[in-house]
Order: C-alpha cells, then sequence, then structure tokens
C-alpha cells in the first residue's frame, strides 16, 4: 500500500469555501492498468483542531495528536504513534493560517485531484501493482522555511520496503 500526503500552503485567500464545504469532500478512488488509487482529503480533522479552543499549550499539542496525529498515523501505520516525530505534524500554532490553507485545499480539491490523476496516469507503470492510498492534507504554516523551500510540498515515504509514501 502506498499512502502519499500532499498538502499546500496558504496564500491570500479570497473567496471562503463555508467549513462545512470540507464534509463534501470525500475519498475518490480511480484505477489505472489495474492499480487502484485512493486520494482522501484529511481535512476535517484538522478543522475540528482549529476550531477548537486551547487552555495552553500543552493541551493544543495533545488534542492535535488525538485530532490529527494518532488518525493519520493508524490510517498509514495501523498504529497510532508511527508520526510522532514527523515535523510536519507538530502542533501547528497560527491556526488561522493553517484554517486559510484547509480553505484553499478545499476549493482546489478537485483540481488538486484532477493532477494526481493525470501524474498517476503517466508514472503508474514505474509503480508495483499495489493498490495506493493519497491523503491530502494542510502544510504546517509554522514551517515557514520549509514551505519557501519546496514552495508548499514536501513528502517522505513510510514502510518496511518504501511502498507507502506521504507528501505534505
Amino acid at each position: 500500500m502506498l499512502s502519499l500526503i500532499l498538502a499546500g500552503c496558504s496564500k491570500n485567500v479570497d473567496d471562503l469555501v463555508e467549513k462545512e464545504e470540507f464534509s463534501k469532500q470525500s475519498a475518490e478512488t480511480f484505477t489505472i492498468n489495474e492499480q487502484s488509487f485512493e486520494v482522501i482529503p484529511f481535512f476535517n480533522e484538522y478543522t475540528s483542531f482549529t476550531n477548537s479552543e486551547y487552555v495552553d499549550e500543552h493541551e493544543a499539542i495533545k488534542r492535535f495528536s488525538d485530532i490529527v496525529v494518532k488518525p493519520l498515523s493508524e490510517e498509514i501505520y495501523g498504529n497510532s504513534y508511527g508520526l510522532y516525530n514527523d515535523p510536519q505534524l507538530s502542533t501547528p500554532t497560527n491556526l488561522q493560517k493553517l484554517q486559510d490553507s484547509l480553505i484553499e485545499l478545499s476549493g482546489e480539491y478537485p483540481a488538486i485531484k484532477s493532477i494526481i490523476e493525470s501524474g498517476l496516469s503517466d508514472a503508474a507503470s514505474m509503480l508495483r501493482g499495489e493498490n495506493y492510498k493519497l491523503y491530502i492534507v494542510p502544510f504546517n504554516p509554522d514551517n515557514v522555511y520549509g514551505s519557501q523551500a519546496t514552495e508548499g510540498v514536501s513528502g517522505f515515504t513510510a514502510g518496511e520496503t518504501g511502498g507507502d509514501c506521504a507528501v505534505y
């Protein structure tokens, strides 16, 4: 199983997408050369985190872990601790910028799916004949250097053989 996480940075957002629209973004599966690719938006978990209020930093870290990191780790690794040391999944402190990024990603979700499908169509012959999951999550807005250096996209491979892949 390949897991790919794609994320974007926020920029000025003129047309706001209502928060309810996030729940309308659902996973979509497509098949190329008998390989199944599932694109999964991971927006609702981040929105739940940004919509909550926190007494202190310790509470925010715990809630981010419970709401975002553990569920994503369980999806990718089958356990709740596989992503604890990932710098992109450190607790964001700039919640407004994160929310702006979520709004932008949600609005661009159809285009993102189309780009992913087109890219995978070109690359499918190079991938092992497995089914793949691709997660779309926002880039951590606190990682300004990483965002500028990679133009908002970064990634990692996971799994014993590198067959799982995540891109932020």
